[in-house]
């Protein structure tokens, strides 16, 4: 019975992910359609239905999220709104925290050094997930 249940895994990760796909497809078309609205009143709401855009594109959707992050921002100084102003800070600056990875690998220490882990704790998480996972596939295939 618990080799049936492992067996179902992957067909529910497959699931999950065009679950997640469609998901942010329809919020990547509301995000668009609210920046369109608030393009009259504030001013960068312009950057953000490009942002929009750009995070469609493969290698360059870190900038369309940074853009985002600057709307995002621009919205919440426009009508005084610290949450919104602090959204958008986080949304920018979380996306740059792919320079502590170059950091760490020019130094030798690959992609996990002890940087990295205190400088973005959810790689840890992250790393015990993946083994995680990896010990129930090969384990699932020493069963068989």
């Amino acid at each position: 019975m618990l080799v049936w249940s492992l067996a179902l895994i992957p067909y529910l990760f497959l699931l999950a992910m065009v679950l997640s796909v469609v998901f942010a497809v329809i919020g990547l078309f509301y995000m668009y359609g609210g920046f369109s609205g608030l393009r009259p009143r504030v001013g960068d709401a312009g950057l953000g239905r490009v942002g929009v855009i750009l995070m469609v594109i493969l290698f360059i959707n870190f900038v369309g999220i940074i853009l985002t992050g600057i709307a995002i921002y621009s919205v919440g100084s426009k009508f005084d709104n610290g949450s919104t102003e602090i959204g958008g800070m986080l949304t920018a600056i979380v996306v740059t925290a792919f320079i502590g990875f170059i950091r760490d690998a020019r130094r030798g220490n690959g992609w996990g050094g002890a940087t990295t882990t205190a400088a973005c704790p959810s790689l840890l998480a992250l790393r015990r997930a993946a083994s995680l996972i990896q010990g129930i596939f090969y384990s699932d295939a020493a069963l068989a």
